[in-house]
């Protein structure tokens, strides 16, 4: 999984509006416990890009972790293949409480 992200063009459908991407990136890693389109995946990020998750930590306080998008996809990576995940289903209660 160490391959730059410039090398994975985003398709044009992905990217046509921060919705669509945002849709795009939700589409990608949800489904059923498996292997994800990594590649995919990989072309939503520019090259650099950093992901900064945030949450509670065991001790209880609060922190963050600073990842490039490679060391993301090898932690999700042992989740997707462990259990089904969906983000879109999230993204649509969002939708819905939106409207």
């Amino acid at each position: 999984m160490n391959t730059p992200t410039a090398n994975y063009p985003a398709l044009p459908e992905d990217v046509a509006s921060p919705e669509s991407l945002v849709l795009a990136v939700y589409d990608a890693i949800s489904g059923p416990r498996g292997e994800r389109d990594w590649n995919r995946i990989r072309s939503f990020y520019l090259e650099g890009a950093r992901l900064i998750p945030t949450g509670l930590r065991a001790n209880g306080d609060h922190g963050l972790r600073i990842m490039n998008i490679e060391q993301w996809m090898e932690g999700a990576r042992d989740l997707f293949l462990r259990e089904d995940f969906s983000k879109l289903k999230s993204l649509e209660k969002w939708i819905d409480l939106a409207k």
